[in-house]
């Protein structure tokens, strides 16, 4: 039921409770007859034999003024009060009798008057009372405030469970999202399978890079690999045995710090043994997000078989050698670096002369 229709079931009912009077009298020598008015409807109680306890039977309308009245005897009443009184004298005097047949009471009144020497009221059980619709009515309200209090409650226990579950969709729904956004990556780096480049800016900028080189203009490129350092052995054989007379390599590096560069030359490594003049060449920062292209006629790499990749000559932007993870590798300062763009010393390794790599991959840049 809705909070409106119980509003007026209880405005109802406290009407009903605002217009109830009572008008109490009893039989004052032995107290076997009670009658109650209320609201000009009567409640004739009688005392039981067996408990001494006044028994309740309501009566409709026989008790009221106008109707009484129209009895000769009671005709010069003035109130309902008045006849009650009198009626009551009568039962005192036992000049009334109650015959009780099935819901109906005859009360026989034995009237001191010659000419009318009785009076009989047949006294039939009533219908519910205001006071009853009351009653009903407030047991009604209470069952529909404790069934609302119930409904309140079940309410409450769906919302949590609802609020639960949509917690639940919503971590649902931001694991798929998660997923959906691993899955996108995993396909935009899928031409690229590195363990180190994971994130897309990271690919792109290396990308582009490479893209802005002549050879690659145009074109869709891959990415093969050629060597991983964690998988194929950190020795600088193992390096040259996998890489050498490849064209077209890139090269990536991360340090134990996460630091990310490398480089690219396209004329790769073979192992002659010295330094190396590639004008195609370029050293790159993911990290700083920078680009470094060798100085014309310098040497872009040194080419040795007792190093790694090694960019610039010795001493100019990365130097590793035999086990490449155990060595103290060097960077460039900024007035002997073989690559344009080096403003500060030791710049791509974040100011550090000397530091260790984590990984080292190899790929040989192809095109169509």
């Amino acid at each position: 039921m809705e909070q409106a229709q119980i509003t007026q079931i209880t405005e109802k009912a406290k009407e009903i409770k605002n217009k109830e009077k009572t008008i109490t009298i009893t039989s004052n020598k032995n107290n076997l007859y009670e009658i109650k008015l209320i609201n000009e409807i009567a409640y004739l109680l009688i005392k039981a034999s067996n408990n001494n306890s006044l028994q309740a039977l309501k009566f409709e309308e026989i008790f009221s003024l106008e109707y009484i009245k129209k009895n000769p005897f009671f005709s010069y009443f003035e109130s309902i009060d008045e006849i009650l009184e009198e009626i009551f004298s009568l039962l005192d005097n036992k000049k009334v009798n109650l015959i009780e047949e099935s819901e109906q009471i005859d009360l026989i009144i034995q009237l001191p008057v010659h000419k009318i020497k009785e009076i009989k009221f047949s006294l039939k059980q009533s219908e519910k009372s205001d006071k009853d619709k009351f009653n009903e009515l407030y047991d009604i309200i209470r069952n529909l405030k404790e069934e609302n209090n119930n409904l309140k409650k079940r309410v409450d226990n769906n919302e949590n469970l609802i609020k639960e579950s949509i917690n639940r969709i919503k971590i649902l729904e931001d694991k798929e999202q998660e997923r959906q956004k691993q899955k996108e990556l995993e396909l935009k780096l899928k031409p690229l399978d590195s363990n180190i480049i994971k994130s897309y800016e990271n690919f792109e900028f290396i990308n582009k890079s490479l893209k802005n080189k002549e050879a690659f203009k145009n074109k869709e490129i891959k990415y093969n690999l050629l060597y991983r350092a964690t998988r194929d052995g950190d020795d600088c054989s193992k390096f040259h045995e996998k890489c050498d007379n490849k064209n077209q390599v890139l090269v990536i590096f991360k340090t134990t710090k996460g630091l990310i560069f490398g480089g690219y030359t396209e004329i790769g490594y073979k192992g002659s043994g010295c330094g190396k003049i590639d004008n195609n060449a370029f050293f790159f920062s993911c990290d700083l997000k920078k680009l470094y292209n060798v100085k014309k006629g310098r040497d872009a790499l040194y080419d040795g078989k007792e190093y790694g990749p090694i960019f610039g000559n010795r001493t100019t932007i990365i130097c590793i050698q035999n086990k490449m993870f155990d060595y103290n590798c060097t960077t460039c300062s900024e007035n002997n670096s073989c690559f344009d763009g080096i403003s500060s010393d030791n710049e791509i390794s974040c100011g550090e002369s000397t530091f260790r790599l984590q990984e080292i991959e190899v790929f040989q840049i192809l095109s169509q």
